[in-house]
């Protein structure tokens, strides 16, 4: 008797232990410290669900890195890994825990395989994906890598065996349950001959509609008629020589006045003027400057005779 209330006790007060640990976690709300790695700073489990599958089914690959931050940096980790014949049909997800001096870095990715390498052959025990690696540099030493290596994956084909030997044997074969020399009857939702008469018209309007507005942009907007300028007349060389006394006079220089009244004599001789030249030259080489009276009489004679 006396032996087995002595092991009650020491039950009683493991239990109270228990209690008394969970009861002060609740009430700090704190999360309970995982201890780091014992031996290496770096651990890693590869794992995919599921590891047997159908051919073409969607799998997760996950690579969780169990990090004892007191000997490794978790922002030197570096993870390679590689998934052939699969591919990834989404990112690689990364996801950080932090326990204490341990570090939880999970990576996930959504893996498929529809290459011919997954198909199920006889007697392959499943796929092996291709080694990884992991590279960490440690506070002090050298850098250090972990290989990764992924599970066996088994997929299952989704045809029955002898088709699944028909298309080893053929692939270009494709094979077919039940009898294939009588197809069921194909059906449309729009005949091909309305169909087709539906296409004809559409093209017609394409036509038309372009055909327009190219005509559009050939005619071009409307535009007001506008009278046609009246060139100006073309000036004689009578009239310039005239305009070139008349602006030398207005000007006061009595060496242009010369000249131009000179080149006026020369004008006027050409146009069968003698008396009118001769006035002209000798206004142009008299001893004194041409005088403004004579200028303008011999002007105003011009005009008579024009």
């Amino acid at each position: 008797m006396t032996r087995r209330l002595v092991v009650l006790a020491v039950a009683a007060a493991a239990l109270a232990g228990v209690a008394a640990v969970l009861a002060v976690a609740f009430l700090t709300g704190s999360a309970p410290d995982v201890a780091p790695p014992a031996g290496d700073p770096v651990v890693l489990e590869a794992s995919i669900v599921p590891e047997q599958g159908l051919f073409g089914d969607r799998l997760d690959a996950t690579l969780t890195v169990t990090i004892d931050s007191s000997r490794v940096d978790p922002e030197t980790v570096e993870v390679a890994v590689f998934f052939r014949p699969f591919r990834r049909v989404g990112p690689i997800e990364r996801e950080r825990t932090d326990l204490g001096e341990t570090v939880v870095l999970e990576y996930g990715a959504p893996i498929q395989c529809v290459d011919r390498g997954c198909l199920a052959t006889g007697g392959a025990p499943g796929v092996d994906l291709p080694v990884g690696v992991v590279r960490y540099a440690p506070r002090s030493g050298p850098l250090g890598s972990l290989p990764v290596t992924w599970p066996s994956v088994s997929l299952a084909s989704r045809l029955a065996p002898e088709q699944v030997d028909a298309l080893r044997a053929s692939p270009e074969t494709i094979v077919l349950d039940g009898e294939t020399d009588d197809p069921p009857p194909v059906s449309y939702a729009i005949g091909p001959p309305v169909l087709g008469w539906l296409l004809v018209g559409a093209g017609a309007l394409a036509v038309l509609a372009f055909g327009g507005w190219l005509a559009w942009r050939l005619r071009g907007p409307a535009r007001d008629t506008a009278e046609p300028e009246t060139a100006p007349a073309e000036e004689t060389p009578l009239a310039a020589a005239v305009a070139a006394v008349e602006r030398a006079l207005a000007q006061g220089d009595a060496d242009a006045r010369r000249g131009a009244l000179d080149a006026l004599a020369l004008e006027l001789g050409r146009r069968d003027r003698p008396a009118l030249a001769r006035e002209a030259r000798r206004l142009a080489w008299s001893r004194t400057v041409p005088g403004v009276a004579g200028t303008q009489a011999l002007l105003e004679q011009l005009r008579e005779a024009a």
